[in-house]
């Protein structure tokens, strides 16, 4: 089964901004990041990228590390992944499928993606709960 197979911009289907659908996850046999479309077979879960050269490629991914470009940029023009942890003003935050929660005390707490959009300027990647784990236990 090939999922999310297209590049192009989608709308997110609540009316919302269109973004372009991309997926990263950390390969299996050597943990670095691969970055592309989603795929999933019964060998497992993978992500499918164009070489230099145009040819596709496909690298088996660890499955809970693959997270979706949510289609904004941090302030020094990162793509922001679900799974990533962000600042945001002065709190942390975990993006999630469709919003970010923030981290710390408050638990109800959470922006959408629309809204975040809004404050787009003021987002900065820290880390991500797959390689800074010690951050989750952080609050500012």
């Amino acid at each position: 089964m090939l999922t999310k197979t297209s590049k192009k911009t989608r709308s997110n289907g609540r009316g919302g901004r269109i973004r372009e659908i991309e997926f990263r996850g950390k390969r299996k046999d050597n943990g670095e990041w691969v970055y592309g479309y989603y795929y999933k077979d019964v060998e497992g879960t993978s992500i499918l990228y164009l070489r230099p050269d145009g040819s596709l490629d496909r690298k088996k991914v660890i499955p809970k590390t693959v997270g979706q470009y949510i289609g904004l940029k941090d302030r020094h023009k990162k793509k922001i992944y679900k799974g990533d942890i962000i600042k945001v003003y002065d709190f942390l935050a975990i993006v999630e499928d469709d919003h970010i929660t923030q981290m710390g005390n408050i638990k109800d707490f959470c922006f959408s993606f629309d809204t975040m959009a809004e404050i787009e300027k003021e987002i900065e990647i820290i880390g991500n709960i797959y390689e800074n784990p010690e951050l989750l236990n952080t609050a500012l």
